[in-house]
């Protein structure tokens, strides 16, 4: 196995496993999901399928194809996360479960070119975050988001960049570049918000606290 394949297979770790913490945050901490976007997960979800097809059509090696496959699933159970533990209606997870799950594979049956396909998925890939960030902004605290989950993520753009660059590949690499800033400013906001309310002495807000849907 070269460093390269290597590489590869540790960035599809950290796609599949970026999630990961914020599942746990939900169901062992917080108990509430009203500050994660379900905007955030569907577009993330359709990125992730969209680089599975990209990743078929182009040849790319079967790290890159795995990572893809193995992530899906993460997205899909926050999806129900955030009906169960927010304030969101089972229509809104059938919805972004289908959308998740259809546009991929109606961009595979309908046999679209594979730069489309990429921009697209880099397209996906570069906006998912923003609803985040709004969703964030129109709430006072941030105890639910996963300060692992901003880690592992932080690590999987380097690593998918790195990757990418050593493939050649400008779909891939500039995706991650274009992505980071907007990480970062989440990063900052999480960390403003989380100051603030130490400084305040306030308390964690209630579990079922209702606030508009991003």
């Amino acid at each position: 196995m070269s460093i390269i394949d290597l590489v590869g297979y540790v960035a599809g770790l950290s796609t599949a496993g970026s999630l990961v913490p914020q599942i746990f945050r939900i169901l062992r901490t917080t108990r509430s999901a009203d500050q994660l976007s379900i905007a955030f997960l569907v577009i993330q979800g359709v990125a992730i399928g969209l680089w599975l097809v990209y990743g078929l059509r182009f040849g790319q090696a079967q790290a890159f194809q795995y990572a893809q496959i193995a992530a899906i699933g993460p997205v899909l159970i926050l999806v129900c996360l955030t009906v169960r533990f927010g304030n969101r209606s089972s229509r809104d997870a059938a919805l972004g479960i289908t959308v998740i799950l259809g546009l991929p594979l109606t961009a595979q049956m309908a046999e679209l070119p594979t730069a489309q396909v990429g921009w697209v998925a880099v397209t996906a890939t570069t906006t998912a975050l923003v609803p985040q960030v709004l969703r964030l902004r129109a709430v006072s605290n941030s105890n639910e988001i996963s300060g692992w989950f901003m880690a592992i993520f932080a690590a999987r753009l380097s690593l998918w960049f790195i990757y990418g660059v050593s493939l050649g590949n400008t779909f891939l690499w500039a995706a991650q570049v274009v992505t980071a800033p907007t990480l970062l400013y989440l990063v900052i906001l999480v960390a403003r918000r989380r100051r603030a309310t130490r400084h305040q002495g306030l308390p964690p807000p209630p579990i079922r606290s209702r606030v508009g849907a991003v």
